[in-house]
């Protein structure tokens, strides 16, 4: 009888540490948004969760790409300089006196093109995909500090004014395009062939090749994919502020990776989702620093936070893969 109550209680254990690590998340979320919501009574008002979603938006955006990425094993740390640059490029041909619509259609060819660029290197020339791209982080952001003359540019209105146009009464154009592609990001992770080719890859490179995925394309096929939402990211984020700025992007790559991670995409690969995954992981982020704002918490208390989200993130991820 010892034995079998020893066995159970072992084994109810095993089921509450599974479960804690399954949703113990999801519970953290609902608690941090009750604790900001009762502490603070401007919290659940429509006009903080409207100003919380337009703080998201731009890592809506990114972080559709940058969870592929990750789900493969692998990190693409240049979104926030490619979203900087690609958004500059924009701004100055707009003062150049090319159309709107060529320009930010050439935005969003810079980012393709960089993404293409760190496929290359990865899938085609073998090399780490973290120091990679940290490289090109690094030299992105000085050539749009060249482009920009390290100045803040201002661009027309009117695009900021198409942005912010609000869907539903509500909803800024910018938000409402993060939202959907994080959906069609999930659904072609969840329902398609491609999807499943991608945890494929996070699971194992080697058995993915031998089962007949074409690693190499499918790799260059996502840094396209998240060189071309990092430059829309940068769109989002430029009608956001109203003007591209000398530190748009700095630190959006440990931002949206720590989101990513936070919502249960493991670094390691072969497991994770957008939805609610990463949009969760997002908005915990901006949940935690919007309420302490409103608590009027020291500004200089946030990176100290972010920090410890970062840690805490990291060592839960090591924790569910060993």
């Amino acid at each position: 009888m010892g034995r079998d109550l020893g066995t159970a209680a072992l084994t109810g254990g095993k089921g509450f540490g599974k479960t804690l690590s399954n949703y113990g998340f999801y519970i953290v979320f609902v608690v941090v948004v009750v604790i900001f919501g009762c502490a603070t009574p401007t919290f659940l008002t429509a006009f903080n969760i409207q100003q919380l979603l337009l703080s998201s938006c731009v890592s809506f955006i990114i972080c559709t790409g940058l969870t592929f990425i990750i789900l493969t094993g692998s990190l693409d740390m240049s979104v926030g300089s490619n979203a900087f640059v690609s958004a500059a490029t924009a701004v100055i041909l707009m003062k150049a006196g090319v159309p709107i619509p060529a320009a930010l259609i050439v935005c969003i060819l810079v980012g393709a093109g960089i993404g293409a660029v760190n496929g290359l290197m990865v899938s085609k020339l073998k090399m780490n995909s973290m120091l990679t791209t940290l490289g090109m982080m690094i030299g992105l952001r000085g050539v749009a500090l060249l482009i920009s003359k390290g100045r803040q540019v201002f661009f027309d209105s009117s695009i900021k004014e198409a942005g912010m146009f609000q869907v539903f009464g509500f909803l800024p154009v910018i938000v409402l395009i993060g939202i959907v592609m994080l959906i069609v990001g999930q659904v072609v992770l969840s329902k398609t062939r491609f999807g499943r080719n991608v945890i494929a890859i996070g699971c194992s490179q080697q058995a993915a090749e031998k089962m007949g995925i074409k690693v190499g394309k499918t790799m260059m096929t996502l840094f396209v994919f998240s060189g071309i939402c990092s430059a829309i990211g940068g769109i989002a984020a430029m009608i956001n502020v109203g003007a591209v700025q000398p530190y748009m992007g700095v630190g959006l790559e440990f931002t949206t990776v720590t989101a990513i991670v936070l919502g249960g995409t493991s670094l390691f690969g072969g497991k994770g989702s957008l939805i609610p995954g990463t949009i969760l992981g997002i908005l915990m982020l901006v949940i935690i620093e919007n309420g302490l704002g409103l608590l009027g918490a020291s500004p200089f208390i946030y990176p100290f936070v972010r920090g410890l989200i970062i840690f805490i993130a990291m060592f839960a991820d090591s924790i569910k893969n060993r």
